[in-house]
């Protein structure tokens, strides 16, 4: 789960290139795993999300090793990212089973939670499949708000 507090260590601007975008990843990987990127305007506005799935799939779609090394470094994070209007978005008043389920009907493989409509502020986290996996081992309870998940104020599941 990506909480409010670390989405500022996962946010790109839309101008990071593929290898700035690629790089940030690998350094979250060595930490939380991370696999999506945040792409805010200079403002905060949220422009989107960039996977690293985006981010392989833009890579290995250029079949020649020249093509491939021009588009790290002249493609932006906004040439590849999912908009956040073609986003999935749930409130943080959602359960985690709504979300859960949600992202399974979609065929996504993250959510936006959002306190109301996707402005700087409102940005809660992002869920993962992930996130499903560790909500099972936790024994976190379907019912919980994932709004409360994503921020750890239930200490105790069980």
């Amino acid at each position: 789960r990506l909480p409010k507090e670390a989405l500022g260590s996962v946010t790109v601007r839309p101008s990071a290139t593929l290898l700035e975008a690629a790089a940030l990843l690998r350094e979250q990987a060595l930490g939380d795993a991370v696999r999506h990127l945040v792409v805010r305007s200079a403002g905060g506005q949220l422009l989107g999300v960039l996977s690293a799935l985006d981010l392989a799939r833009a890579l290995c779609s250029a079949a020649p090793e020249e093509e491939m090394m021009r588009r790290i470094g002249s493609n932006t994070a906004e040439d590849i990212m999912k908009p956040h209007t073609a986003s999935l978005v749930c409130s943080g008043e959602a359960t985690l089973q709504q979300v859960l389920e949600q992202m399974a009907a979609s065929r996504q493989n993250c959510v936006l939670i959002a306190d109301g409509d996707l402005s700087v502020a409102s940005l809660l986290g992002v869920v993962t499949p992930r996130d499903a996996l560790r909500a099972f081992v936790e024994h976190v309870p379907v019912s919980v708000q994932v709004g409360l998940w994503l921020h750890g104020l239930q200490s105790d599941w069980a």
